[in-house]
């Protein structure tokens, strides 16, 4: 599998306002750990993809922004 970095993933988190740690959380992680995934280091499940995408989008409607999709969250640059 190719390794890269999760670019949109990073921006759209920075969209809504939540550090490493606050994602991590959401998927039952520590900080660290969500910054190895978020980084390309380590994979994220089927479920953590899901779940964060939920969540993102969720915190962008009550802010009045685009929501996103799992396909370009997900897509490693």
């Amino acid at each position: 599998m190719r390794k890269g970095k999760y670019i949109e993933l990073k921006a759209y988190r920075a969209r809504c306002e939540l550090n490493q740690e606050a994602v991590g959380k959401m998927i039952g992680v520590n900080a660290s750990s969500y910054s190895h995934k978020e980084n390309g280091t380590a994979a994220f499940s089927l479920e953590e993809a899901f779940t964060i995408t939920s969540k993102l989008n969720s915190i962008l409607e009550k802010k009045g922004l685009e929501t996103t999709n799992m396909e370009k969250l997900f897509v490693r640059n």
